[in-house]
């Protein structure tokens, strides 16, 4: 096959629509992937925040319910049945928040929930000393905000895989424009060559 058949334009145009054809197809089915991917991350953030949240609310709570049932504010029945009450739903946001992180990368959060867990092992009813959970509270306020942040980033950004494809994708599309011009200017010089 000499030059002058491949750089005929009844070979060249198909190749070219048939190429342009399956980058339009990867790249809208990568798109719509990766937009539901992030929809899906989106509603895990939502469902994490909520629960980070609730987790603070309630152990903030605790400190209310031990100040009421050291001041005879409230009924002693009533203080220990909100004690056990608060335990039950911090047992269970607790399980909630391990289930929906990955330990390895959060390290840091799981080691302030175990601080806590040890902390209301230790406090009850009867205590008098619960200064330890303004500390531990304010930190894991400050983990659960940067864990949020972190995830909210990838959601704008797109995951792993997507960022790559965007590389990928912009280096074909140059490498395919410098080719095309590259053969419409051999085209260009070969027609002038022929008519001088």
């Amino acid at each position: 096959m000499n030059l002058d058949a491949l750089l005929s334009t009844n070979i060249i145009i198909p190749i070219v629509v048939a190429f342009i054809g399956f980058l339009i197809a990867v790249t809208t089915a990568v798109i719509a992937k990766e937009h539901k991917v992030s929809e899906f991350r989106q509603a895990w953030i939502d469902a994490l925040r909520e629960d980070l949240a609730k987790f603070y609310s309630t152990n903030y709570q605790l400190s209310n319910i031990l100040i009421e049932s050291k001041g005879n504010i409230g009924n002693k029945d009533t203080a220990i049945s909100d004690f056990k009450q608060n335990c039950i739903e911090f047992d269970e946001l607790s399980c909630r928040i391990s289930l929906r992180l990955n330990w390895d990368e959060h390290k840091e959060l799981k080691n302030n929930i175990d601080e806590l867990q040890v902390f209301r092992e230790q406090v009850s009813v009867k205590s008098t000393d619960f200064s330890p959970l303004e500390p531990l509270l304010n930190k894991f306020k400050k983990l659960s905000k940067d864990i949020l942040s972190t995830e909210w980033q990838v959601v704008k950004d797109g995951e792993t895989l997507f960022l790559k494809f965007k590389y990928v994708s912009k280096l074909l599309a140059t490498t395919f424009l410098v080719s095309m011009f590259v053969l419409l200017e051999i085209g260009i010089m070969k027609s002038s060559i022929f008519q001088w």
